[in-house]
């Protein structure tokens, strides 16, 4: 991948993994940044072009398309956690996950596929998660979303392929950031790492990016015994 002819679209820009990924992409060197947000961005690298969205709304999901038809890369990285088990999180709490995590990507996927087809590179890349793979009784609501996520996006790869868009998943673990403050993991990696491996991830055509060492380590349980990784899971509360 060639990053100078990239026009990149970044969701969630404005903190933690976003941010880090608006910034290395900047310092590899793209053409241009979208960055997405419900919130504002200030930033002095004429690259760099704030946007208002929010996932969940369709008025600005298309008034996003309408400034960048020139996109090639799509990194769908907004996302919340409103932590919680399934038995006690609010119901509105974990149905505002599944809205943003899972179905707001999706929305804005269909929205940006006209203008993605068929450009040289055309990238898709959905920011999921490790608790995609087994849920976490803590985290229900954004393990349910984050699956669901993941279902979408594996029947999403072979329609994107017959549009030229080839359509990546990275899957961190946790990462140090304000979503994760005070929460007792140790060893969380840096978005800066995170996201230099996304971008590396990204440049090899990786199906599936496992970007930091908790994140290997779970890809390889996965694929060893999903059923041991589930009972594993299950300790998180």
């Amino acid at each position: 991948m060639q990053w100078q002819q990239q026009v990149a679209v970044v969701t969630g820009a404005n903190r933690g993994l976003g941010r880090a990924l608006t910034q290395a992409l900047l310092g590899r060197g793209v053409a241009k940044v979208y960055a997405c947000s419900r919130r504002g961005i200030c930033d002095d690298d004429p690259r760099l072009i704030p946007v208002t969205l929010d996932i969940t709304c369709e008025q600005q999901i298309m008034a996003l398309t309408e400034r960048a038809q020139d996109a090639t890369l799509l990194i769908n990285n907004a996302g919340i956690n409103g932590f919680g088990d399934a038995l006690g999180a609010p119901m509105a709490s974990i149905q505002a996950e599944m809205e943003t995590n899972a179905f707001g990507t999706l929305r804005l996927i269909r929205a940006l596929v006209p203008d993605l087809r068929h450009k040289p590179d055309a990238t898709i890349v959905n920011v999921i998660s490790v608790c995609a793979l087994a849920g976490m009784p803590g985290l229900a609501g954004y393990s349910a979303s984050k699956a669901a996520l993941f279902s979408l996006h594996q029947s999403l790869i072979p329609l994107l392929q017959e549009q030229g868009i080839q359509l990546l998943g990275a899957f961190p673990g946790p990462i140090d950031t304000e979503m994760n403050a005070g929460q007792a993991v140790a060893e969380m990696a840096t978005a800066e790492s995170v996201a230099q491996a996304i971008l590396t991830g990204i440049a090899q055509r990786q199906a599936m990016i496992f970007p930091d060492s908790i994140g290997k380590e779970v890809q390889a349980q996965w694929q060893a015994d999903p059923l041991a990784l589930a009972g594993q899971f299950r300790q998180y509360r």
